[in-house]
């Protein structure tokens, strides 16, 4: 037993190479306010995220869980966050261009780089030696270590099946148990906050990136984003793609081969293209109850 778990520490070693146990990037310290007389793009990316936030949760989605609208909650804490100009119009849902900002493109080609290791394991599956329940628990440990790396923030015991694609990594808030099956894909331009206790079947795409309609706007390169939040005890099936400025409520589920392009009320049971609520869930209410 012991040998195998040393080898199989090995294993992880030499498949994970570039990472270490701290994080990648360092927290980015929580910017003072700008002057209200600023023009919005000269402002920090700390307060016009949060700015954005409030929007689509207070507006859109007063019943959101609580700890997502706190002043302190994960928003203002992630890792990774590039210090550029076009980042904070992005994240403020302002027109911006990465081909104009040299830390966006790094960025991106970090992602890539991380997802190619994190989706790789062909070598380790082949040695017969381990048994497999340790190989299993081992494999997802170490993604669990590695999401800490590079993922915005992440809650207690996330798992995610690989292959899994992202488009910066930074911009994604994962709350405690969540689980995802293979082929998750988030593109994350602008913030993803998914609640706790969130399951994700495969084959799920959240987008957040839009174009404008117009034509010269979309030949200039320049795009916007708009914010997703899956709020708690949320199951979204198989096939499902979430779109931008979407809000799904607390405990609700939606349907395999969904396209949501309209919130979403807490405790519903939406499914359909467009989606769209056919029932509640029977025991929200007294489930939601025991929890306050």
């Amino acid at each position: 037993m012991r040998l195998s778990l040393h080898k199989l520490s090995g294993w992880l070693r030499r498949f994970y190479t570039g990472n270490n146990h701290r994080e990648s990037h360092p927290r980015r310290q929580n910017p003072k306010k700008s002057d209200l007389n600023k023009n919005l793009e000269s402002r920090t990316s700390s307060d016009t995220e949060t700015e954005c936030v409030q929007h689509h949760t207070i507006v859109k989605a007063s019943t959101m869980a609580p700890h997502m609208l706190e002043s302190d909650s994960p928003i203002r804490t992630r890792i990774g966050i590039p210090d550029s100009e076009e980042y904070d119009k992005m994240i403020a849902e302002l027109p911006f261009r990465v081909i104009s900002c040299p830390l966006l493109q790094a960025k991106k080609l970090e992602a890539r780089r991380f997802c190619t290791r994190y989706n790789v394991d062909d070598e380790i599956l082949k040695d017969d030696t381990i048994p497999l329940h340790e190989l299993f628990m081992g494999l997802r440990k170490e993604r669990e270590r590695l999401l800490r790396t590079v993922i915005g923030t992440v809650g207690q015991g996330p798992v995610i099946e690989p292959p899994f694609h992202f488009q910066y990594g930074c911009n994604i808030i994962l709350g405690d148990s969540f689980y995802a099956n293979v082929n998750l894909r988030i593109m994350d331009s602008g913030l993803v906050t998914i609640g706790n206790r969130v399951l994700i079947g495969p084959n799920v795409t959240i987008v957040t990136e839009l174009h404008e309609k117009e034509i010269m706007s979309r030949r200039s390169g320049k795009v916007f984003a708009k914010p997703v939040t899956i709020e708690d005890d949320c199951w979204i099936g198989v096939g499902t793609t979430i779109l931008p400025g979407v809000t799904i409520g607390r405990g609700s589920v939606i349907g395999a081969g969904s396209i949501v392009t309209r919130d979403v009320p807490p405790a519903s049971v939406a499914w359909g293209d467009p989606v769209r609520v056919v029932e509640p869930v029977s025991d929200a209410d007294a489930v939601f109850a025991e929890m306050t």
